[in-house]
């Protein structure tokens, strides 16, 4: 069901994707469903909301982890704006141990944005994201790091150089000075703000409709 969370408060759940049976309390995802874990603290303070994503990729485990560190370790009552925390966006993947692609349909869910509510489980969980998470995000931070078949490094930021409005480029460019890492590299892809379809990658989706948003790559 809605995750909802007052100022004040933190909360964490599970949000249904596809045809999910909720009653079978023994898996996490079917042929045609998944779920997506999220957590989400709401301060006490006024300010941005920040969506984090972890787990595009289900096997680079550094964001995973940061995320509930994160989701145990903050406090609403010190928090200026609110954080929504998405654990694994792509459980069949985390589940599956699988390298990029999901074990359901084969397919890289950062390459599949803005997603397809009808379409397969990866798209329809991209779909979610850009549907129903995205519209409450003032910034994005796609939050990657080396997969199990890789050996990343050094961390770097990125930022969509090209993509988006002027201002939404010069707020993602701040957002990646900002995250503190030594190396910051800008995209070159060039995606207008009415070319959404185009825009594929999870950060992408974000700049197209005027989020800022930074790809976070860490080293283990």
């Amino acid at each position: 069901g809605d995750l909802t969370a007052s100022s004040g408060e933190k909360i964490s759940g599970n949000i249904l994707i596809g045809k999910y049976d909720s009653s079978n309390t023994t898996a996490t995802i079917t042929k045609n469903g998944t779920q997506i874990p999220i957590t989400i603290i709401n301060g006490i303070f006024e300010g941005p909301t920040v969506l984090v994503l972890s787990g595009i990729h289900g096997s680079e485990y550094t964001p995973i982890m940061a995320t509930q560190r994160l989701a145990k370790d903050l406090n609403p009552s010190t928090l200026r704006g609110a954080l929504i925390l998405i654990h694994i966006a792509n459980l069949p993947a985390y589940l599956g141990r699988t390298v990029y692609t999901s074990p359901i349909d084969g397919k890289n869910l950062n390459r599949v944005f803005p997603g397809n509510p009808d379409g397969t489980l990866s798209e329809q969980i991209a779909n979610f994201l850009v549907q129903n998470a995205y519209p409450l995000a003032d910034y994005v931070l796609d939050m990657h790091s080396g997969d199990a078949n890789e050996q990343l490094g050094p961390s770097y930021t990125a930022y969509y150089g090209k993509a988006g409005s002027t201002e939404v480029i010069e707020a993602s460019k701040a957002m990646a000075i900002a995250f503190g890492l030594d190396l910051v590299v800008e995209f070159q892809w060039k995606l207008l703000r009415d070319n959404k379809l185009n825009a594929i990658w999870a950060g992408s989706a974000a700049v197209v409709r005027d989020i800022p948003s930074i790809d976070v790559e860490l080293a283990p």
